[in-house]
């Protein structure tokens, strides 16, 4: 029985097939690479597009709040957008950022102004 079983005919690789396999592999390497990279572009180009909506949405509430100032809810929705837009960008610092504390004061006088206006002490 011992005599029954064969040798397999397995031959070693050749010095350049090793080359081209290895050649193979690191240019697949780099595709993969550049895949994962334009993938967290996407990832990081969504992000921030959210992160910039917030003081710009915050933006116009407090141009509508200057607008309307009788209508006290424009007033509410620059002051989130605008803490929301200063808490997304607090880490960056740039213009969205300072954009997002304008929000907030603007909200915050257009709405000390609608309280005086609704509990009487400035008349129109």
């Amino acid at each position: 029985m011992a005599g029954g079983l064969k040798k397999s005919n397995i031959k070693k690789k050749s010095q350049r097939a090793e080359l081209m396999a290895e050649e193979k592999r690191i240019e697949q390497e780099k595709e993969q690479a550049k895949k994962d990279a334009a993938i967290r572009k996407k990832k990081n180009y969504n992000k921030n597009a959210i992160d910039t909506m917030f003081p710009l949405y915050g933006l116009i509430g407090a141009f509508l709040s200057v607008l309307f100032n009788q209508i006290g809810i424009f007033s509410l929705v620059a002051l989130v957008l605008g803490f929301l837009g200063m808490k997304r960008n607090a880490d960056k610092k740039d213009k969205f950022y300072y954009i997002a504390i304008a929000d907030i004061v603007v909200g915050l006088i257009t709405a000390v102004l609608f309280v005086l206006f609704i509990t009487g002490v400035i008349h129109q």
